[in-house]
């Protein structure tokens, strides 16, 4: 199920930073998808808010396998950091039901950082603005709340300085320490349909 095309290695650089993209990353990404859908897990980060499973649902799926070691080495080899997990992916599974709490007009989807690269692969049938690369324009105490206790932060305090537009089965790699990011929320799509992804993160250490 985790085995991956040999596909060519596309390379942007931005802000003196490496961003890579593999297209078509997955052989069956769609034995992928079937088994987000059909296994049911909890809301992420269950009881950090009474928020995940009311004005959203947040869930996220861990699959432990050795074929994800292989992709974690390949990758490696890329971007020249260790997996700060062997052999583990996990997957973003995420709606929105209250449009009245989820106000993407003027705000932005918790803006954060991670301890190195991070690798997401797109999972969504429909191309949309995947991924957000922000750049703060001033001070927001995220340090001091949980991310599902007031996960929408006033678009005042970002700029975007880079969209990452999603591609089914598309692998992006950036350095998620070196750039707040967040989902790219624009309009109501993940009040119908659910936004789907798997991830893997690096552990930021050359």
């Amino acid at each position: 199920m985790f085995e991956y095309n040999d596909n060519d290695l596309e390379v942007e650089v931005f802000n003196n930073s490496n961003i890579y993209t593999i297209k078509n990353f997955f052989k069956t990404p769609d034995r992928i998808v079937e088994l987000i859908q059909k296994t049911d897990v909890e809301l992420w980060k269950f009881g950090q808010s009474k928020n995940n499973g009311t004005v959203f649902e947040d869930k996220r799926h861990t699959f432990k396998n050795n074929s994800i070691g292989d992709i974690q080495t390949k990758l490696s080899l890329i971007v020249k950091q260790k997996p700060y997990i062997l052999n583990e992916m996990y997957s973003n599974y995420f709606i929105m039901k209250d449009k009245s709490f989820n106000d993407y007009h003027n705000n932005y989807w918790w803006p954060h950082k991670d301890i190195g690269y991070t690798a997401i692969i797109y999972l969504n049938d429909f191309e949309f603005e995947g991924t957000n690369l922000y750049e703060s324009l001033e001070y927001d105490d995220t340090d001091n709340m949980n991310e599902h206790e007031k996960p929408w932060r006033s678009n005042c305090k970002y700029r975007v300085a880079k969209t990452i537009k999603s591609e089914y089965n598309k692998l992006v790699l950036f350095d998620g320490l070196k750039f707040l990011h967040g989902m790219a929320i624009t309009n109501d799509v993940f009040f119908v349909t659910k936004r789907m992804n798997v991830v893997m993160f690096f552990d930021g250490k050359s």
